[in-house]
């Protein structure tokens, strides 16, 4: 991998141009931008931790991406961003996340495990978010700013229907409602932890 392969404008990842499994995100890097990734055979990426954003579309339809490492300061993955990266089986959502928009993860369904970091800073979770990640049994949220309404429509639709939902017991009667109206299933356990 040289530095050819990818084009940056102003800290901007255009795209990648590589034809390597695992992708080293450069430093000089703060956004992967709209589409960069699209439809390339990567397997593995690592972000360095001046990455704040990934645009929409970013990873879309990676079929090979089985595994991510995210950057400490994002703080945004945007629409479609990993949408129909048919490999991915878990994902860690850094703490200082606080979007994760509409389809961001949608028709990953190899999905297993979702993690939202401790002291999570997520106040949204788009559309269709998770929609159809059929294989998903285990979701972890550490954040209490989620607040009603802001867990989009259908987030969590088409999803396993015995999933297992852990969130601080803080705020275990207000989530418990909103995942609900957010397509958790009614077979769906919702535990609290702490």
């Amino acid at each position: 991998m040289s530095k050819n392969d990818f084009l940056i404008e102003n800290g901007v990842l255009l795209k990648y141009y590589g034809n390597d499994s695992n992708v080293i995100i450069p430093d000089d890097i703060t956004i992967i931008g709209c589409g960069a990734f699209a439809n390339t055979n990567i397997q593995k990426v690592k972000m360095s931790n001046k990455i704040t954003g990934i645009d929409e579309y970013a990873f879309y339809n990676c079929s090979f991406l089985d595994e991510v490492t995210f950057s400490e300061e994002l703080q945004l993955i945007g629409e479609y961003a990993f949408s129909n990266c048919e490999s991915i089986k878990s994902i860690s959502i850094p703490s200082n996340v606080i979007i994760l928009d509409n389809h961001a993860f949608s028709g990953c369904f190899s999905l297993e495990n979702v993690s939202f970091c401790e002291k999570s800073k997520l106040y949204t979770i788009g559309e269709k978010a998770f929609y159809g990640c059929t294989s998903l049994n285990s979701i972890v949220i550490n954040s209490t700013k989620l607040a009603s309404g802001k867990i989009g429509t259908n987030a969590f639709k088409k999803i396993n229907k015995n999933v297992r939902v852990y969130v601080l017991a803080s705020k275990y009667k207000a989530y418990k409602k909103v995942l609900k109206k957010a397509g958790i299933g009614s077979k769906a356990k919702i535990y609290k932890m702490r």
